[in-house]
Protein backbone atom coordinates (compact mmCIF):
# COMPACT_ATOMS: atom_id res chain seq x y z
CA UNK A 1 0.00 0.00 0.00
CA UNK A 2 2.81 2.39 0.90
CA UNK A 3 4.59 1.54 -2.35
CA UNK A 4 1.43 2.26 -4.32
CA UNK A 5 1.01 5.64 -2.59
CA UNK A 6 4.63 6.58 -3.34
CA UNK A 7 4.27 5.51 -6.97
CA UNK A 8 1.04 7.52 -7.27
CA UNK A 9 2.70 10.63 -5.90
CA UNK A 10 5.67 10.06 -8.21
CA UNK A 11 3.46 9.78 -11.29
CA UNK A 12 1.62 12.95 -10.26
CA UNK A 13 4.95 14.76 -9.97
CA UNK A 14 6.08 13.42 -13.35
CA UNK A 15 2.79 14.50 -14.96
CA UNK A 16 3.05 18.04 -13.52
CA UNK A 17 6.68 18.25 -14.63
CA UNK A 18 5.77 17.23 -18.20
CA UNK A 19 3.00 19.86 -18.34
CA UNK A 20 5.43 22.50 -17.06
CA UNK A 21 8.09 21.55 -19.63
CA UNK A 22 5.51 21.70 -22.46
CA UNK A 23 4.36 25.12 -21.22
CA UNK A 24 7.95 26.42 -21.18
CA UNK A 25 8.62 25.02 -24.66
CA UNK A 26 5.46 26.70 -25.99
CA UNK A 27 6.57 30.01 -24.46
CA UNK A 28 9.98 29.68 -26.10
CA UNK A 29 8.39 28.82 -29.46
CA UNK A 30 5.98 31.76 -29.23
CA UNK A 31 8.85 34.09 -28.33
CA UNK A 32 10.81 32.96 -31.40
CA UNK A 33 7.74 33.48 -33.60
CA UNK A 34 7.16 36.96 -32.17
CA UNK A 35 10.79 37.93 -32.76
CA UNK A 36 10.65 36.62 -36.33
CA UNK A 37 7.41 38.54 -36.96
CA UNK A 38 8.87 41.73 -35.50
CA UNK A 39 11.99 41.34 -37.65
CA UNK A 40 9.79 40.92 -40.72
CA UNK A 41 7.78 44.05 -39.85
CA UNK A 42 11.01 46.03 -39.36
CA UNK A 43 12.13 44.88 -42.80
CA UNK A 44 8.92 45.85 -44.60
CA UNK A 45 8.90 49.24 -42.85
CA UNK A 46 12.43 49.93 -44.07
CA UNK A 47 11.53 48.77 -47.59
CA UNK A 48 8.57 51.19 -47.70
CA UNK A 49 10.53 54.10 -46.23
CA UNK A 50 8.44 54.09 -43.05
CA UNK A 51 9.42 54.08 -39.38
CA UNK A 52 9.11 51.12 -37.03
CA UNK A 53 8.66 51.20 -33.26
CA UNK A 54 8.01 48.23 -30.96
CA UNK A 55 5.60 50.42 -28.96
CA UNK A 56 3.09 53.13 -29.81
CA UNK A 57 3.28 56.74 -28.73
CA UNK A 58 1.04 58.48 -26.22
CA UNK A 59 -0.19 60.70 -29.07
CA UNK A 60 -1.41 57.68 -31.04
CA UNK A 61 -2.93 56.22 -27.87
CA UNK A 62 -4.92 59.43 -27.35
CA UNK A 63 -6.05 59.50 -30.99
CA UNK A 64 -7.34 55.92 -30.80
CA UNK A 65 -9.27 56.73 -27.65
CA UNK A 66 -11.57 58.95 -29.76
CA UNK A 67 -12.86 55.93 -31.68
CA UNK A 68 -15.50 53.37 -30.75
CA UNK A 69 -14.09 50.26 -32.39
CA UNK A 70 -13.64 47.42 -31.48
CA UNK A 71 -17.27 47.76 -30.35
CA UNK A 72 -19.90 50.35 -31.17
CA UNK A 73 -21.00 50.67 -27.56
CA UNK A 74 -17.81 51.85 -25.90
CA UNK A 75 -14.54 53.49 -26.77
CA UNK A 76 -11.15 51.83 -26.53
CA UNK A 77 -10.75 52.83 -22.89
CA UNK A 78 -7.48 52.82 -20.97
CA UNK A 79 -6.79 49.07 -21.12
CA UNK A 80 -5.14 48.77 -24.50
CA UNK A 81 -1.52 48.64 -25.60
CA UNK A 82 -0.02 49.42 -29.01
CA UNK A 83 2.85 47.34 -30.37
CA UNK A 84 4.69 46.83 -33.68
CA UNK A 85 3.93 50.33 -34.94
CA UNK A 86 4.78 51.16 -38.56
CA UNK A 87 4.13 54.76 -39.54
CA UNK A 88 5.16 57.58 -41.84
CA UNK A 89 3.95 60.03 -44.48
CA UNK A 90 2.82 59.23 -48.00
CA UNK A 91 2.24 62.56 -49.68
CA UNK A 92 -0.38 64.43 -47.63
CA UNK A 93 -1.39 61.26 -45.80
CA UNK A 94 0.04 60.00 -42.50
CA UNK A 95 -0.24 56.22 -42.15
CA UNK A 96 -0.02 54.23 -38.91
CA UNK A 97 -0.48 50.45 -38.93
CA UNK A 98 -0.05 48.49 -35.69
CA UNK A 99 -1.10 45.74 -33.29
CA UNK A 100 -3.36 46.42 -30.30
CA UNK A 101 -3.85 44.34 -27.19
CA UNK A 102 -7.16 44.93 -25.41
CA UNK A 103 -8.19 44.01 -21.91
CA UNK A 104 -6.33 42.23 -19.15
CA UNK A 105 -5.49 38.66 -18.12
CA UNK A 106 -8.02 36.06 -19.33
CA UNK A 107 -9.97 38.69 -21.27
CA UNK A 108 -7.02 39.83 -23.39
CA UNK A 109 -7.72 40.14 -27.13
CA UNK A 110 -5.43 41.08 -30.01
CA UNK A 111 -6.27 42.98 -33.17
CA UNK A 112 -4.49 44.89 -35.92
CA UNK A 113 -5.50 48.39 -37.01
CA UNK A 114 -4.60 51.00 -39.60
CA UNK A 115 -5.05 54.72 -38.93
CA UNK A 116 -4.98 57.18 -41.84
CA UNK A 117 -4.79 60.89 -41.07
CA UNK A 118 -4.76 63.93 -43.35
CA UNK A 119 -5.40 67.64 -42.83
CA UNK A 120 -7.05 67.59 -46.27
CA UNK A 121 -9.64 65.16 -44.91
CA UNK A 122 -12.66 66.90 -43.39
CA UNK A 123 -15.41 64.37 -42.86
CA UNK A 124 -18.35 63.66 -40.56
CA UNK A 125 -18.22 60.94 -37.95
CA UNK A 126 -19.49 57.68 -39.44
CA UNK A 127 -18.97 53.92 -39.51
CA UNK A 128 -19.19 51.37 -42.32
CA UNK A 129 -18.91 47.67 -41.49
CA UNK A 130 -20.30 44.30 -42.59
CA UNK A 131 -23.86 43.99 -41.29
CA UNK A 132 -24.75 41.01 -39.12
CA UNK A 133 -28.06 39.71 -37.78
CA UNK A 134 -27.25 41.26 -34.38
CA UNK A 135 -26.70 44.63 -36.06
CA UNK A 136 -30.14 44.41 -37.70
CA UNK A 137 -31.63 43.51 -34.31
CA UNK A 138 -29.89 46.43 -32.57
CA UNK A 139 -31.26 48.92 -35.06
CA UNK A 140 -34.70 47.35 -35.01
CA UNK A 141 -34.98 48.11 -31.28
CA UNK A 142 -33.29 51.51 -31.59
CA UNK A 143 -29.79 50.81 -30.27
CA UNK A 144 -26.95 52.84 -31.79
CA UNK A 145 -26.96 55.25 -34.68
CA UNK A 146 -29.53 55.12 -37.45
CA UNK A 147 -28.73 52.65 -40.26
CA UNK A 148 -28.35 54.70 -43.44
CA UNK A 149 -29.70 53.00 -46.56
CA UNK A 150 -28.95 53.71 -50.22
CA UNK A 151 -32.05 53.19 -52.34
CA UNK A 152 -30.10 52.99 -55.59
CA UNK A 153 -27.59 50.50 -54.17
CA UNK A 154 -29.61 47.79 -52.38
CA UNK A 155 -26.77 45.25 -52.41
CA UNK A 156 -24.50 47.67 -50.55
CA UNK A 157 -27.25 48.53 -48.05
CA UNK A 158 -27.97 44.85 -47.46
CA UNK A 159 -24.33 43.82 -46.92
CA UNK A 160 -23.02 46.81 -44.96
CA UNK A 161 -24.14 48.69 -41.89
CA UNK A 162 -23.68 52.41 -42.52
CA UNK A 163 -24.29 54.75 -39.59
CA UNK A 164 -23.52 58.35 -38.68
CA UNK A 165 -24.33 60.91 -36.03
CA UNK A 166 -25.09 63.37 -38.86
CA UNK A 167 -26.77 61.62 -41.82
CA UNK A 168 -27.18 64.82 -43.85
CA UNK A 169 -23.47 65.68 -43.59
CA UNK A 170 -22.54 62.07 -44.31
CA UNK A 171 -24.59 61.97 -47.52
CA UNK A 172 -22.93 65.19 -48.70
CA UNK A 173 -19.49 63.75 -47.98
CA UNK A 174 -19.81 60.12 -49.10
CA UNK A 175 -19.00 59.44 -52.74
CA UNK A 176 -21.06 56.55 -54.10
CA UNK A 177 -18.18 55.76 -56.46
CA UNK A 178 -16.63 54.07 -53.39
CA UNK A 179 -19.47 51.53 -53.18
CA UNK A 180 -17.92 49.05 -55.67
CA UNK A 181 -14.75 49.16 -53.56
CA UNK A 182 -16.67 48.07 -50.46
CA UNK A 183 -18.53 45.35 -52.37
CA UNK A 184 -15.21 43.95 -53.58
CA UNK A 185 -13.80 44.08 -50.02
CA UNK A 186 -16.57 42.36 -48.00
CA UNK A 187 -14.60 42.42 -44.73
CA UNK A 188 -13.79 46.14 -44.90
CA UNK A 189 -14.51 48.07 -41.71
CA UNK A 190 -14.11 51.84 -41.37
CA UNK A 191 -14.73 54.40 -38.65
CA UNK A 192 -14.02 58.10 -39.16
CA UNK A 193 -13.33 61.20 -37.14
CA UNK A 194 -12.83 64.74 -38.41
CA UNK A 195 -9.54 64.13 -40.24
CA UNK A 196 -8.91 60.44 -39.66
CA UNK A 197 -9.92 57.02 -40.97
CA UNK A 198 -9.57 54.00 -38.67
CA UNK A 199 -9.55 50.54 -40.28
CA UNK A 200 -9.89 47.49 -37.97
CA UNK A 201 -8.05 44.91 -40.07
CA UNK A 202 -9.30 41.33 -40.56
CA UNK A 203 -6.40 39.83 -38.60
CA UNK A 204 -5.31 39.52 -34.98
CA UNK A 205 -1.63 40.24 -35.67
CA UNK A 206 0.28 42.14 -38.33
CA UNK A 207 2.65 40.18 -40.53
CA UNK A 208 5.10 41.55 -43.09
CA UNK A 209 3.26 40.02 -46.05
CA UNK A 210 0.01 41.98 -45.48
CA UNK A 211 1.27 45.46 -44.56
CA UNK A 212 1.63 46.83 -48.10
CA UNK A 213 -1.75 45.38 -49.16
CA UNK A 214 -3.68 47.04 -46.33
CA UNK A 215 -1.92 50.39 -46.74
CA UNK A 216 -2.65 50.34 -50.50
CA UNK A 217 -6.34 49.57 -49.87
CA UNK A 218 -6.68 52.37 -47.30
CA UNK A 219 -5.10 54.91 -49.67
CA UNK A 220 -7.29 53.69 -52.55
CA UNK A 221 -10.44 54.25 -50.49
CA UNK A 222 -9.19 57.64 -49.31
CA UNK A 223 -8.67 58.72 -52.92
CA UNK A 224 -12.13 57.49 -53.91
CA UNK A 225 -13.75 59.52 -51.15
CA UNK A 226 -11.69 62.62 -51.87
CA UNK A 227 -12.68 62.98 -55.55
CA UNK A 228 -15.62 65.28 -56.45
CA UNK A 229 -18.63 63.81 -54.71
CA UNK A 230 -21.58 62.02 -56.24
CA UNK A 231 -24.89 62.25 -54.41
CA UNK A 232 -25.37 59.33 -52.03
CA UNK A 233 -29.06 58.48 -52.03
Amino acid sequence: MLSFQINGELWSLIFISIIFIIWVLLLILQSKRDKARTKGLQGIAKKMGLNFSPKGSQLLHNQLDRFNFPTRRKRFGSSFWITNLIEGNTGKIHISIFDVRHGVRKHTKHHAYLLLRSKALVCPEFRIEPESFLDKLDHAIGIGWHDIDFNKYPEFSDRFLVSSSDEEHFRRFFNVNAIPFFLSHPHMRLETQLNAFLFPLPTSFLTADIVEKHIAEAIELYNLLMVPKQTSK
